[in-house]
């Protein structure tokens, strides 16, 4: 059940911050890609926290690597199959690799703090 948990939350939030990054696709590059790791840390933080208070007790790594691995593999499908004329604009460091990492981050050290 925790599995479901970390994964469905991982969706919906994903599908969340797809909806708010589309609202805001309209501003200059700069203040996108800021407001993009802006939420990313705020959404993945509600997230890890959320998720550890209704009962998922993976160890930080585990849950790391479940909520990464579920992320990477939605943006995949979203890029390869939904969007992927825009996949040239936006698989770039600076607007994937970057803000994953912080979501890996994120996660791993709000787990290790909520208990």
């Amino acid at each position: 059940m925790q599995f479901v948990f970390a994964v469905s939350g991982t969706i919906l939030v994903w599908a969340l911050m797809l909806g708010v990054l589309y609202f805001t696709r309209n501003v200059p590059h700069s203040i996108f890609v800021f407001l993009h790791y802006l939420l990313n840390i705020c959404v993945f933080t509600i997230l890890t926290v959320v998720l550890r208070r209704i009962g998922v007790m993976y160890t930080a790594w585990v849950l790391t690597v479940v909520v990464v691995g579920v992320l990477l593999a939605l943006e995949l499908f979203y890029w390869v199959f939904i969007n992927p004329a825009s996949a040239a604009k936006y698989l770039t460091v600076i607007d994937w690799v970057i803000p994953a990492i912080l979501v890996a981050i994120t996660v791993y050290l709000v787990a290790r703090l909520v208990r």
